[in-house]
């Protein structure tokens, strides 16, 4: 129980039905190694409670196996949250070095990263989250579709 003491809450934000068994194995294990008192399930927050999250967690941890674009990952990059993030595509192009990776699906590697990086927290912002998110912004984005869409339409009216 000592350890326990030392352990931040983790607070898990979102809510779907696919959650629903992802959650109930979650408080299982939570209770088998007694620490289910530091995990707060937020469900849907709004906007601005979210951005709060971002700016005061010690780190944001996005364990998505299968994204198109994780706007979650934008988000937490803007705020300038430490990140640690599976290596699936879409999310080393989305966070580049900003990120601390591991190997998605291996739960081993995802836990000594966050070991590491609660041994080392300061909860201040991470610069490099700052100066990535700066690589997207909506115009250039929309700029940047529309080529393809121009493309695309070019080659299929020849």
């Amino acid at each position: 129980n000592k350890i326990n003491k030392t352990i931040p809450h983790l607070l898990i934000a979102g809510d779907c039905i696919k959650m629903t068994s992802y959650k109930k194995k979650l408080i299982k294990l939570s209770k088998k190694y007694k620490i289910k008192d530091k995990i707060i399930w937020l469900g849907k927050i709004n906007q601005n409670k979210m951005g709060w999250c971002y700016r005061n967690a010690i780190s944001t941890i996005i364990t998505s196996r299968v994204e198109s674009f994780c706007f979650i990952a934008h988000e937490a990059l803007c705020y300038g949250s430490t990140i640690i993030s599976s290596n699936r595509k879409c999310l080393p192009e989305i966070l580049g070095d900003a990120a601390i990776y591991y190997e998605s699906l291996n739960s081993k590697e995802l836990s000594i990263k966050i070991i590491d990086l609660l041994k080392i927290s300061t909860q201040k912002k991470n610069s490099k989250s700052l100066i990535q998110a700066k690589n997207f912004n909506n115009i250039r984005n929309f700029e940047e579709t529309m080529k393809v869409f121009q493309k695309v339409n070019s080659a299929s009216s020849k």
